[in-house]
């Protein structure tokens, strides 16, 4: 009969050993943290333009499109792929990076934007050209 109170005391010792190596002290995780965010800031501040770049598109059939890429919000985000604000005939949207076979795309539940090596495409969500043949003409 005493083995069993015994044992309890045994496993609560036990547990108690086990939880305090467990432990990691609240400075220590801290810093881990703000140095893994600081050089995660300094990297993308590095590859990412600080502000905003603008390009305007020339396209066939005569339409503009303005293209920005939020380079602040993505450095904000911790992100290396910033999204971009596309606007067409005052239209604006905002589209997010898409994985790409080739060149940069970007895509949103309407618009998708493929940016490939010497022009751009732009279509709608089913896949209709709205405009193509697009090329950069002027940068801010």
């Amino acid at each position: 009969m005493r083995l069993i109170p015994m044992m309890k005391k045994g496993l609560f010792g036990c547990i108690i050993i086990l939880l305090s190596g467990c432990h990691t002290p609240i400075g220590t995780h801290n810093n881990l943290t703000s140095q893994q965010s600081t050089s995660g800031s300094t990297a993308l501040n590095k590859t990412l333009p600080e502000r905003n770049t603008t390009h305007l598109y020339y396209c066939d059939d005569n339409i503009q499109i303005k293209v920005t890429a939020l380079n602040a919000s993505a450095i904000k985000q911790h992100s290396k792929n910033p999204s971009i604000q596309l606007t067409l005939n005052g239209i604006s949207q905002h589209l997010q990076p898409v994985v790409s076979d080739s060149g940069k795309r970007y895509a949103n539940i309407q618009w998708n934007w493929w940016e490939r090596a010497e022009s751009a495409v732009l279509s709608n969500s089913l896949g209709e050209v709205i405009a193509s043949g697009c090329k950069v003409e002027q940068t801010d």
